[in-house]
């Protein structure tokens, strides 16, 4: 029998919050240096896709010259990270991010809350003011955010034990 990400969440125990954070590829290193603080500060991290540092982080993938197995792999491996995640963080900025908000979907889809953090909030969807999400203007303030999450301090965005 195969499982599925969602059959691996509900029977791997873990014994702390997961957090996979959606943002545009070319802010990559911010994620990365987002990754270190969440780490210091007791949450695993399930975004891998930014994990690796290369030259092109500061562009957009080049997916027109990926092959179509790439697509699936990177695909894969990006739903995998949200259905692994106990929240989903998605760092916002004015004209980037395409796949993150498909991610975002993804997650509510699954029923994990969403942290929506944007220094300009009204470039926020409409998704980021739906039930089960919460909207902050830094990563400084979205990490208190966790951890009342983490904490069972915002019942409305309870989502389960860790």
């Amino acid at each position: 029998m195969t499982m599925t990400p969602s059959d691996r969440m509900r029977v791997t125990p873990y014994d702390r919050m997961r957090v996979y954070v959606a943002a545009p590829y070319a802010m990559s290193g911010v994620v990365r240096s987002f990754h270190q603080r969440l780490r210091e500060d007791g949450f695993g991290v399930t975004s891998s896709w930014a994990e690796t540092p290369s030259a092109a982080d500061s562009v957009p993938e080049d997916l027109p010259s990926m092959s179509r197995s790439q697509h699936e792999e990177i695909s894969t491996e990006n739903d995998e990270g949200v259905a692994s995640a106990h929240v989903v963080v998605a760092l916002c900025y004015r004209g980037l991010g395409k796949e993150m908000f498909c991610e975002c979907a993804l997650a509510r889809l699954l029923g994990r809350p969403i942290v929506w953090v944007a220094d300009d909030l009204q470039i926020l969807p409409l998704s980021a003011f739906r039930r089960g999400s919460v909207r902050v203007n830094s990563v400084d303030l979205a990490v208190p955010v966790l951890a009342s999450i983490r904490a069972g301090d915002l019942p409305e965005l309870r989502v389960g034990r860790w």
